[in-house]
Formats: C-alpha cells, sequence, structure tokens
C-alpha cells in the first residue's frame, strides 16, 4: 500500500519531531545553563515542574531557531514521559503529536505524504528537525 493511500484527508495523521544531535546537545547546554542560574537540581524540584522549567527554556530557543509552524507542532506534541535526565543522550525526547488538520504541518505535509519524513533546517543553518510519520 502507497504512503499517499494510508493517510488520506479523513485520517488523522500521527507525527513525530525529532531533533538533531546538534540540536540536542545545544538544548542540554542552554538547560542546564539556565538551572545552574536559577540554582535548580533535579532533587530540588518536583519532576513536573522541572519538566515545565525545562520546556519553557526549550520553547525559547526554538523560537529564535525555527519557523512558527515547527514551534506550534512542538508545544502541541506528547513530550516523554518520564521526561529525559538532562545528561540522557536522548533529551528531550521525540515529541509526538496526532492531527486531524493537515494544515497545521504547514510545508511538511507534501514531503510527509510523499516520503514519510521532512527535515527542516533552523534559521541559523545549524540545527535540524526531523518530522516523520508513525505508523
Amino acid at each position: 500500500m502507497a504512503l499517499s493511500e494510508k493517510t488520506s484527508l479523513s485520517t488523522p495523521l500521527k507525527t513525530a519531531l525529532e531533533f538533531s544531535e546538534a540540536l540536542r546537545t545545544e538544548l542540554r547546554r542552554k538547560v542546564n545553563d539556565a538551572r545552574k542560574v536559577k540554582k535548580i537540581t533535579p532533587d530540588s524540584l518536583p519532576a513536573a515542574e522541572l519538566k515545565r522549567h525545562d520546556e519553557a527554556v526549550i520553547l525559547l530557543f526554538l523560537e529564535e531557531e525555527f519557523s512558527l509552524a515547527i514551534i506550534n507542532l512542538w508545544q502541541r506534541a506528547e513530550r516523554a514521559d518520564p521526561w529525559p535526565e538532562l545528561r540522557a543522550w536522548e533529551y528531550p525526547g521525540v515529541a509526538t503529536l496526532e492531527t486531524d488538520d493537515q494544515s497545521e504541518l504547514g510545508e511538511s505535509v507534501e514531503p510527509l505524504l510523499k516520503k514519510g519524513h521532512h527535515f527542516v533546517i533552523s534559521h541559523s543553518g545549524l540545527y535540524n528537525v526531523k518530522i516523520y510519520l508513525e505508523s
């Protein structure tokens, strides 16, 4: 069955956002620095508050580097639970989103439907996000 047959307009798309190695490294650095400034340790906050803090730092960086479409997708997506340790290689993990409205995916929808994945490069050209269809 062709990918386009599996993803008709009436079928919700389940997509995932995965950050590049360089982006994950930069996010770990940014979050670590922000935690140091605020004197936050994993033991000093409940897990949910620590996750909210980290997500706010990540969102600020994504706003600097990526288009509004990527930011909106990441904000609406479900993120790893439990939240990975800051030093974990996969931090902050893959975010997943199920959407009925393909227009939410912006320019990524056509490559997703054709190839099953799409790479979005940051404004600086240093980082990328892979958006792909989950089966």
